[in-house]
């Protein structure tokens, strides 16, 4: 459930476009809900990254594959 409430978070936190759901949620969404990027982890000390990235999913698609496969 955590994964769908972080979903929703994202799609609202880009502006509720239908097309994101299909695509890719924009690159400030992903990294404002904590991307795992290496250069933020390694200059910026965010090694909270290393966990946040679970329970992120770029588009519908992703997240439906990933709670099927888990579950």
């Amino acid at each position: 459930m955590t994964n769908v409430f972080v979903f929703m978070l994202m799609w609202e936190a880009s502006g509720m476009q239908s097309s994101v759901l299909w695509s890719v949620f924009p690159e400030e969404v992903l990294l404002g809900f904590g991307a795992k990027t290496n250069y933020w982890i390694q200059h910026g000390h965010h090694y909270w990254r290393f966990v946040t990235p679970i329970f992120i999913h770029i588009n519908l698609i992703h997240l439906l594959v990933n709670m099927y496969a888990s579950g």
